[in-house]
């Protein structure tokens, strides 16, 4: 289900995911830096489609750039955090 917009969903979704493994002292310090950095790109990928609303042209150019520039680097960063923090929980 959909709430906000697929990206601002993600991106909220990760954030919880932080603060929980935060209270549950999961010692994986590196891993959850890169998961936290692929949320704010989601998060900004998400803003960036949030633009769109706007009529004018040009911005709207700008921000469909933007949003798939932001998006695909969220995802890579994302994937990256999780397989560093899960190498790190393995090896644990």
């Amino acid at each position: 289900m959909v709430v906000f917009g697929g990206l601002w969903d993600v991106a909220i979704a990760v954030f919880v995911v932080l603060v929980l493994a935060k209270y549950a002292n999961v010692a994986v310090k590196k891993g959850l830096s890169m998961i936290a950095a692929g949320g704010l790109l989601v998060l900004l990928a998400g803003a960036s489609g949030a633009l769109l609303t706007v009529a004018d042209s040009a911005v709207v150019g700008l921000s469909t750039g933007l949003l798939n520039l932001f998006a695909v680097i969220g995802w890579i960063v994302l994937l990256i955090g999780v397989l560093m923090a899960a190498i790190e929980l393995v090896k644990k």
